[in-house]
């Protein structure tokens, strides 16, 4: 079982420079809820962070933001594509679905919101905040019984 430090303590502690933080939501939590009920739920959030975990460029910060939401910071420096990233993330979610019973699978899909960090200097909740607003604005596109507001777990 993967355990993750909380996001917002990485980046107190961590980050030096520009780079982008990313918040990644479990966008299908409700749907899975329903169907394999709260265990289901937590198998399928630590299947997405070991996914953005192992997905992540060389260098960059994964934590947890909440029990559905993983957060990432990727510095400047990085020799990544923030889009590719993002990218690599929405496919390999909707191609690894979760098997939680026999036979019986869970979609894996996520909504996503990224926030540009121009300076090492940045109040690091509130930019999480603003990533995960933007992730709520992608969760639009999914079905709307699928609409919920994205926690930022404080530390």
């Amino acid at each position: 079982m993967l355990s993750l430090p909380s996001f917002s303590s990485l980046l107190r502690a961590g980050t030096k420079g520009p780079g982008w933080v990313i918040v990644v939501f479990l966008a299908t939590f409700q749907p899975i809820g329903k169907r394999f009920g709260i265990p289901g739920v937590q198998q399928a959030a630590i299947h997405l962070s070991e996914l953005v975990t192992n997905l992540a460029p060389e260098g960059a910060l994964v934590g947890s933001v909440s029990d559905l939401t993983t957060g990432v910071f990727v510095p400047q420096v990085a020799s990544a594509s923030i889009d590719s990233y993002v990218t690599s993330i929405r496919m390999a979610a909707a191609a690894d679905d979760l098997e939680l019973e026999a036979g019986e699978w869970a979609e894996i899909r996520v909504a996503v919101g990224v926030m540009p960090i121009s300076s090492g200097e940045f109040d690091a909740r509130e930019v999480t905040i603003e990533a995960a607003r933007k992730a709520e604005t992608d969760l639009a596109k999914f079905p709307q019984e699928w609409a919920y507001p994205i926690v930022v777990f404080d530390d």
